[in-house]
């Protein structure tokens, strides 16, 4: 945070926000930025204390980011001058180990054994699509109608991890599972 970004029209959130330092100098949608950067209000008691403690990060010998080397290694290999040059280090992907029922932290309303006597209906291996954003990403509720709606059009058979904030359109779920082609699990699905 020691060098916010800015948009250049306050109301544009498709505005590319260049990274020329990064490798290969990306540029992405000022809606693609964290939000803790696209909601900082300077001056802000909260927002400014986020900030410092950005900044007091600055201060230690080395990042440690929940990446792998084969996934973002040629940033892992550039430090950047913001950071001080220090490196990070990557030391993932972390995530809670599963345990013998697979698992992983989380609250599911389909048991592993559930979805693996699902999954075993297919008989190709590699036919079932896996859909999930992770726990931190919500997806807004016409990005997931247009993604329920496209998988619904495919025909292929698929997983999709659905978080709980996560509103589909009436029926989907209910279209799906009666197919036997898809299953939308709430929360965690299954990693094993």
């Amino acid at each position: 945070m020691a060098r916010l970004p800015r948009r250049e029209h306050e109301n544009d959130d498709e505005c590319p926000i260049p990274f020329p330092d990064l490798p290969g100098a990306p540029a992405y949608p000022w809606r693609q930025l964290s939000l803790m950067y696209r909601t900082y209000k300077e001056g802000d008691e909260v927002a400014e204390g986020i900030r410092r403690n950005f900044l007091w990060n600055l201060d230690c010998s080395a990042f440690v980011c929940s990446t792998f080397r084969r996934l973002e290694g040629r940033y892992l290999e550039a430090p950047l001058a913001d950071m001080g040059f220090r490196r990070v280090r990557a030391v993932g992907p972390l995530a809670p180990e599963a345990d013998a029922t697979g698992n992983r932290g989380g609250e599911t309303v389909v048991t592993a054994a559930n979805l693996c006597a699902w999954l075993d209906k297919f008989e190709d291996d590699k036919s079932v699509i896996y859909i999930s954003f992770g726990s931190m990403a919500v997806l807004q509720p016409a990005h997931a109608a247009a993604l329920a709606a496209a998988l619904e059009r495919t025909g292929a058979a698929f997983v999709w991890a659905v978080g709980p904030a996560v509103t589909l359109p009436d029926g989907v779920e209910e279209r799906v599972a009666a197919g036997g082609r898809g299953m939308g699990v709430r929360g965690r699905g299954a990693q094993r």
